[in-house]
């Protein structure tokens, strides 16, 4: 498995659609996906990333990039590297000679089994499969090698030999899902499968209003995803996946803050609502206020 579909991008690609529902209501608030943050003389920036192979969301817009080219150093959710990616693989499998099957029932597995064709793995591996990892693999489009934005930063900045930092590890992320009582990872597992048939529809839409900067239309499309079933499982989650991270990824940040002249880059997401990094940040002093194309 290579960089650009490793499980950590899996990850960061579930997470994006398992939450789009949580911010209704609060986006149109937030009308761009670069922030610029200031305090005691230091300016960073803040931008808000969409965890998706496509290069059209990879390759920033020139205001964007003649800024972040610019900077001295950057701060990641979390860095990939090989360690990462072999961490992730071994956590993804059953143990004891459990399946995935007797879990969720033949019905289920058999419509598993049918959406896991394009990505070529087979059903006895896909039997062997922890139900939160099946739910985060069929969470990202098969067999793309187009590049992911977070990762094109790290590797641009890694390739002038600036710092890059991250706020998370590897075994956080993935502890998120591992840690969950086997009833919630079938629902999750349960609420991927019923979003199989808008999914490629949905990414195409959200795709299209990230670019453009319009949160308002993101702030659509999660509307008209709230009657998908097991939606209970969104709210249940809701802290784990993206407030207690926002906590979190708010006060690990203050060291690299402090350096001045850097960019945090995070799931867009993590940005909004009254426990989003934004907000968060506001609490603590900050100044933090969108930049728009010029």
């Amino acid at each position: 498995m290579n960089l650009k579909s490793s499980p950590l991008s899996m990850v960061a690609i579930s997470l994006l659609f398992f939450c789009m529902d949580l911010f209704a209501g609060s986006l149109s608030e937030y009308p761009s996906r670069f922030w610029m943050i200031e305090k005691n003389g230091k300016t960073n920036y803040l931008l808000g990333t969409m965890h998706v192979p496509d290069k059209s969301i990879s390759v920033l817009p020139p205001y964007i990039h003649r800024i972040v080219t610019s900077l001295a150093h950057l701060t990641l959710e979390v860095k990939l590297s090989s360690a990462a990616r072999t961490e992730a693989v071994s956590v993804f499998n059953l143990s004891n000679g459990e399946s995935l099957q007797s879990m969720i029932g033949d019905r289920d597995f058999r419509r598993l089994v049918s959406i896991f064709k394009p990505y070529g793995i087979r059903a006895s591996k896909i039997r062997e499969l922890k139900p939160w990892a099946a739910a985060i693999m069929i969470s990202q489009p098969p067999h793309s090698k187009e590049p992911i934005l977070d990762f094109e930063l790290q590797k641009q900045f890694s390739y002038r030999s600036k710092p890059v930092y991250q706020l998370e590890t590897a075994q956080e992320q993935l502890q998120i899902f591992d840690h969950l009582d086997l009833d919630t990872q079938v629902s999750f597992l349960r609420y991927s499968i019923a979003q199989q048939p808008r999914f490629a529809s949905d990414l195409e839409k959200m795709k299209r209003a990230y670019l453009l900067g319009d949160l308002s239309k993101l702030q659509e499309i999660a509307i008209e995803q709230q009657a998908i079933e097991e939606r209970s499982i969104l709210e249940s989650l809701m802290r784990k996946i993206i407030e207690d991270r926002n906590y979190t990824m708010v006060a690990r940040m203050q060291s690299q803050l402090g350096l001045g002249n850097g960019l945090i880059a995070v799931g867009a997401l993590h940005l909004p609502g009254d426990e989003g990094i934004i907000n968060l940040l506001r609490e603590k002093g900050y100044y933090v206020n969108p930049i728009f194309d010029r």
